[in-house]
């Protein structure tokens, strides 16, 4: 490079400084740049690793393409989308009638004999009432509970429910409330 002095005034003077200076000569060098390689070598293996390390670990799947591909088909045909159908509730329904089955079955093994009541005090009853009675897990009224005697014990006349509550009266008593 040349500095090319003279003054810019003339009308001439210009042409006349680019004639005596070869602005585009052959003979320079040509321009070089140097640049390191190492952050592009870094950047290149740090995305190498992070690809590698989802791979390993990650579980991709494309189960996604296929209903993806049908909506937006469905959509640019501009077709009304199709019901979707719960396959849960399908195997919900699959699931309960294959245990109805098996109760049905358990129900048709087990033989019950009815034993009518034949106390000789006791009417007797009607076989609805007994069935009903043996199906319901019992009578409908709970059983008599014996009078307690007077050479029984008062513990002994007790339940355990109305011992605690007797204890619990007691001792609100002796409180004082």
């Amino acid at each position: 490079g040349k500095v090319i002095e003279g003054d810019l005034a003339a009308d001439d003077a210009i042409k006349q400084m680019t004639d005596a200076v070869d602005t585009f000569r052959r003979t320079l060098p040509k321009a070089i740049s140097v640049t390191d390689v190492w952050p592009s070598f870094l950047l290149v293996a740090a995305g190498v690793f992070l690809a590698d390390i989802f791979v390993r670990r990650v579980t991709v799947h494309f189960h996604w393409v296929g209903p993806a591909v049908a909506k937006a088909r469905d959509w640019i045909l501009r077709r009304p989308a199709p019901e979707a159908r719960d396959e849960r509730m399908d195997r919900l329904r699959s699931k309960k009638a294959a245990v109805d089955k098996q109760m049905d079955d358990r129900r048709a093994a087990a033989r019950f004999d009815p034993v009518v009541d034949t106390a000789p005090d006791t009417p007797p009853r009607e076989l609805k009432d007994v069935l009903h009675d043996a199906t319901s897990g019992g009578s409908s009224a709970p059983p008599p509970r014996p009078a307690p005697t007077a050479d029984q014990p008062a513990a002994e006349q007790d339940t355990y429910t109305e011992r605690l509550m007797a204890a619990k009266r007691k001792a609100r008593k002796d409180r004082g409330g």
